[in-house]
């Protein structure tokens, strides 16, 4: 897999630069794109789907969609193992409840 031609993140965590190199943001970042930001300085954490298409909480090695535990952090796991969950769930169930749900050109519209 070919990562961002051109970005290099200094950044020390291996994980923060992984999702920095595939094009991931923060809250002012492009909502294009997933993005992750806390909700109060320091947590609990928002992880949004591109295009506001889900929005995600993780708090204390959960992660939750919709006020649901989707995911628990399992013993020795950190905030990143937890943060790609997001993703893995979004892909794994949603993405297909919503292509047969909502036409993508909808989302883009926003709504």
């Amino acid at each position: 897999m070919k990562l961002r031609d051109g970005f290099h993140s200094r950044d020390a965590q291996p994980d923060q630069r992984l999702w920095k190199n595939l094009g991931y943001g923060g809250k002012t970042g492009s909502e294009n794109t997933w993005r992750y930001w806390p909700q109060s300085g320091s947590g609990p954490w928002t992880i949004a789907a591109p295009l506001g298409a889900a929005e995600y909480t993780q708090d204390n090695g959960c992660l939750f969609y919709q006020g649901e535990l989707v995911y628990r952090a399992k013993h020795g796991e950190g905030q990143w193992d937890v943060t790609w969950q997001a993703l893995a769930h979004f892909y794994g169930v949603l993405a297909r409840r919503i292509a047969k749900d909502v036409p993508l050109s909808d989302l883009q519209k926003g709504g």
